[in-house]
C-alpha cells in the first residue's frame, strides 16, 4: 500500500505579527483541503460542535 503524503503549508502568522497559535485549526483545515469540500465542512462542524463556547478558539478560527 503507498503511503499518503500531505505537505501542509507553513502558516507564518507569527512572524507576521507575533501572535503564537494555540489551536491545531490551521494544520486541520490544510489537510481537509486536500480531500475536498466535503471534508472541509466535516472539520467544520467538528471544530463548530467541540468548540463552540470558546471564544478564543473562534477568534482564532476566523484569522
Amino acid at each position: 500500500m503507498e503511503a499518503l503524503q500531505i505537505s501542509i503549508p507553513v502558516w507564518n502568522i507569527t512572524e507576521l505579527n507575533g501572535y503564537e497559535p494555540i489551536t491545531t485549526f490551521w494544520q486541520d483545515f490544510s489537510i481537509a483541503d486536500k480531500f475536498g469540500i466535503a471534508a472541509i465542512e466535516d472539520t467544520y462542524r467538528r471544530v463548530k460542535s467541540e468548540w463552540k463556547n470558546n471564544c478564543k478558539y473562534w477568534t482564532e478560527l476566523c484569522l
